[in-house]
């Protein structure tokens, strides 16, 4: 399942300016009903984050975080 989709203005924008872990949060929040403990908070803070400073993902299309 999808929870998080966005094309790359978006998510780079997110994750320079926004808390881009409490936006997948409210998307996962809704999309499943249920929460997540902080350590999953946090990796998705520090995942994203390194892959919005890789250069080629900076000129890819799109990102979208799948949850199981």
């Amino acid at each position: 399942m999808i929870v998080y989709e966005a094309d790359k203005k978006q998510f780079l924008r997110q994750s320079d300016y926004d808390d881009i872990e409490n936006v997948i949060l409210t998307s996962y929040k809704a999309a499943t009903g249920r929460r997540v403990n902080e350590s999953e908070i946090r990796s998705w803070r520090e995942s994203l984050r390194h892959v919005a400073m890789v250069e080629p993902i900076r000129n890819f299309v799109g990102e979208a975080y799948y949850a199981r």
